[in-house]
């Protein structure tokens, strides 16, 4: 039986901040070296990006340990608020984020990302994206499977 996999656009919660080292800024994607990620608002979702950056909760970092997903890695990153969330959010502690990064082949690993940065995950990681509470993502089935 083939696995399924998903297309997955998160919710973009902010930016890159002023700290963001990027290798050259003229290719696509950019190579991104230092991030510092500036929310300007957050619905709640445990995994949020800026292209062609994803965050994930703390919380879902360990739930994809847990489950021994492959196809990425973890890097610290500078977590801000800007002005605007102040104002239109002050009440919101966010959760400790941290710079998901996939690594692996699409439709062959857990996590992957296509040459324009998307982001591909198993059927298995997206169910756990939905448990861990992601509501405000689109996704859509994945057709370029591998055999």
């Amino acid at each position: 039986m083939r696995n399924s996999y998903y297309l997955v656009e998160p919710e973009v919660a902010g930016g890159w901040g002023p700290a963001t080292v990027v290798a050259e800024p003229r290719t696509h994607p950019p190579e991104i070296l230092e991030l510092e990620y500036e929310f300007f608002g957050w619905l709640g979702d445990p995994l949020v990006t800026s292209f062609p950056v994803y965050l994930a909760t703390r919380s879902l970092l360990a739930e994809l340990a847990r489950l021994g997903a492959t196809g990425y890695r973890v890097a610290e990153a500078t977590i801000t608020r800007n002005e605007q969330f102040d104002e239109v959010q002050p009440e919101t502690v966010l959760p400790p984020f941290a710079w998901l990064r996939p690594t692996g082949i699409p439709g062959f690993d857990d996590l992957g990302a296509l040459p324009n940065a998307d982001l591909i995950v198993s059927e298995r990681v997206y169910e756990l994206l939905l448990a861990a509470g992601m509501n405000y993502a689109e996704v859509s089935r994945w057709p370029d499977l591998v055999e």
